[in-house]
């Protein structure tokens, strides 16, 4: 059955000189692997297939475990343009964590619309130092993971309201050491309930980029 929908691509992976398997987190069918073909053609839509690219898809939802294959897609037209490079790593970082965090039959569309809303966003230059704060601490409430400052850094003093701050977009004014140490800190609350035996290869890189 033809069915359509939007996805947030999560990742791709290689598997043939001209074809890809792709990860995609539909709104409505949850996490799905793709067999695209063809991305090697001249008018191929390869450049649709990149981490956080947000496309309306059509595809065949056969029943049973496999790979399916997309009938038609198109940039969905709240598709962000990630114009510089911290706006492309937060990206990765984002589609890194939602792809780790979630299963094949994961069906939530609150948190699909989550995901979709922060991938959209542009925050400011002093937003950006706390956008990967604040994802965690969202992406946690989504799954049911909520993060209490009191239960989890009770010796961090004020990490609570820094955290409130953090969640409604305002600066906490607090130094590069010390918000480096909250979000791997909240990134860690999260592999423990969601991933443990996993790691966040785009974690080094967004701490260097906005520690």
């Amino acid at each position: 059955m033809l069915v359509k929908t939007t996805g947030i691509v999560l990742k791709k992976i290689p598997y043939t000189d001209h074809s890809a398997v792709v990860q995609i987190f539909t709104e409505h069918h949850g996490l799905v692997p793709f067999l695209v073909q063809g991305l090697g053609k001249s008018k191929s839509k390869a450049a649709y297939y990149q981490s956080g690219q947000i496309l309306d898809i059509v595809f065949n939802d056969k029943q049973g475990p496999g790979l399916r294959r997309v009938k038609e897609v198109n940039l969905n037209p709240e598709n962000p343009i990630l114009i510089d490079i911290i706006a492309q790593q937060l990206c990765f970082f984002y589609t890194e964590l939602v792809l780790l965090s979630i299963q094949d039959a994961h069906i939530d569309m609150e948190l699909f619309d989550y995901v979709k809303h922060e991938l959209c966003q542009t925050p400011s230059t002093i937003q950006q130092k706390y956008a990967p704060i604040r994802f965690v601490l969202g992406l946690c409430s989504q799954l049911g993971y909520q993060i209490d400052a009191d239960i989890h850094f009770p010796h961090l003093e004020g990490t609570k309201e820094q955290l409130n701050q953090i969640l409604a977009g305002k600066d906490p004014n607090i130094d590069r050491a010390t918000r480096r140490h909250l979000l791997n800190r909240v990134v860690e609350r999260l592999q423990i309930e969601a991933f443990p035996e996993k790691s966040v290869y785009t974690l080094k890189i967004i701490d260097e980029l906005l520690g």
